[in-house]
């Protein structure tokens, strides 16, 4: 999945806007592999 898509899941999810997440640039590629949104409650 692509990052922005996962950090619009993961701020619906924190129940915060979007430019309050961050995504570790290193772990970009762990990142990207989240499909589902359970996928990304675990990155959290």
């Amino acid at each position: 999945m692509w990052a922005r898509m996962v950090r619009r899941l993961a701020a619906e999810i924190l129940g915060v806007g979007e430019s309050r997440v961050w995504i570790d640039p290193e772990k970009l590629e762990r990142v990207e592999t989240a499909v589902t949104r359970e996928d990304v409650r675990r990155l959290i």
